[in-house]
């Protein structure tokens, strides 16, 4: 099974390779259709954004469950033990299940362990790895101990490929102690407007992984998460970067590939965190934005893929409506509270070094920053970007296929001319063997 930070295999496809024959004979079809696909996705993408018509789902009538809270109409039916769909503007909870049971986080924690870093350090410190957070099991950079990293470059990869050693470089950074630092998530969180968690791994790592024990959130508190990150102006663009690229302070290159497979796939989505460990199952906060509206899910104890949930879970919240201002007929999220606004904690005395030049670490010294500042060797690509016109996508694709379909026949022809010298020599072969009569 994997560890925290891995991506769940229920997520992707593996397909296996039956023989160079039939994968030879796949592939000029393979390339016609894609052909036509991305000609198609282009033009589609082209367009204005609307909201396509989901399938029909199997849906769950309303209802009031354990530790949940009402749920207008009806949505999805996706195997996970809790989540929530929230709209985004308002902060009006459009279903849920389960939505104020606690439940172990896995890595969608690490949101948490930013927006505490960036509130105690700011985004400009300079973090010292330590023996303990380079010994963190995977995922991990693989940052050896003394290693001095920017809080950037230490932030984006924990929060794009869930890298545990770095999640725990923040935390003694900004707080001197892991211990010290799930105080300060605790009070974060209270401020935040939280209600249900417990705040102790800063990676989310459980059972013996974990240096102090496990956190603990419901889906409603990773819902109050997911808004908080995306309204942050270091965190929000993170988390909805396809890939960053960095350089760490030995020379090394990283090329970080993002977990949230949503990011590119599915249209509108803005990122946040996925998560998963064999005790937590599947975590997951995600949100997308279709015109005006933004819609927030989170997920937690999921049995089956994150990503399908998540989607299903999206799709049935852009056919709700919108919620008209003034009414309430379930429960209604806090504010975005912007971490550059909150007070420091009291007792809690920073380790890492600022290095915007100010003097003062704390976040508010630099909550203007553009996301990829203070690192000259950071670059991220997000889930936009600007297609190429669709004539010229169609065009090169068609003469990939073609070329594709000239390099097949020669290597078919290769193959049967060797045959045909392979059948001569064995056809020798046997008549020389052959008893003489």
């Amino acid at each position: 099974m994997p560890e925290d930070g891995e991506a769940d295999p229920r997520d992707f496809s593996f397909v296996a390779t039956r023989g160079r024959a039939r994968l030879r004979r796949g592939t000029l079809a393979a390339s016609l259709g894609l052909a036509l696909v991305v000609a198609t996705t282009t033009t589609a993408s082209a367009a204005p954004a609307t909201t396509p018509a989901p399938s029909t789902p199997t849906t769950v009538a309303a209802s009031t469950s354990t530790g949940g809270a009402i749920t207008p109409g009806s949505a999805p039916a996706v195997l996970a033990k809790s989540w929530m769909v929230v709209d985004g503007a308002t902060g009006q909870v459009l279903g849920g299940k389960d939505v104020h049971t606690a439940r172990l986080t896995a890595s969608t924690v690490k949101v948490m362990t930013a927006l505490t870093a960036l509130r105690l350090i700011g985004p400009n410190a300079k973090v010292t790895v330590s023996a303990l957070a380079a010994g963190r099991t995977a995922m991990r950079l693989g940052i050896p101990p003394g290693q001095v990293w920017p809080m950037r470059d230490l932030m984006a990869s924990m929060l794009v490929v869930s890298a545990n050693d770095a999640a725990y470089a923040l935390a003694e950074g900004a707080a001197g102690s892991v211990d010290s630092f799930a105080k300060a998530m605790t009070d974060t969180g209270r401020r935040l407007g939280l209600q249900d968690s417990t705040f102790l791994d800063p990676a989310g790592l459980d059972g013996r992984d974990s240096a102090i024990g496990a956190s603990m959130m419901s889906a409603y508190d990773l819902a109050v998460l997911g808004r908080a990150a995306l309204a942050d102006p270091v965190i929000g663009p993170m988390v909805g970067s396809k890939v960053i690229d960095l350089v760490g302070p030995d020379g090394a290159a990283h090329h970080l590939v993002n977990h949230n497979r949503l990011l590119g796939s599915y249209s509108g989505a803005l990122g946040v965190k996925t998560g998963f460990t064999s005790a937590a199952g599947g975590t997951f906060i995600t949100a997308a934005k279709r015109g005006d509206r933004t819609i927030v899910v989170a997920i937690a104890g999921a049995g089956g893929s994150v990503l399908v949930a998540g989607s299903a879970l999206l799709d049935w919240a852009f056919t709700q409506p919108v919620p008209a201002a003034g009414t309430t007929t379930t429960e209604v999220l806090p504010p975005a509270t912007q971490i550059a606004q909150m007070p420091a904690p009291a007792g809690i005395t920073p380790v890492a070094v600022d290095d915007s030049g100010s003097g003062d670490g704390n976040r508010s010294a630099g909550a203007e920053a553009p996301a990829g500042a203070g690192s000259t060797h950071l670059t991220a690509t997000t889930s936009g970007g600007s297609p190429l016109p669709v004539p010229v996508v169609a065009l090169l694709l068609v003469a990939l296929a073609g070329a594709g379909a000239v390099v097949l026949r020669r290597r078919s022809m290769r193959q049967r001319a060797a045959l045909t010298r392979y059948d001569h020599v064995l056809g020798g072969l046997l008549l020389l063997e052959s008893p003489r009569r």
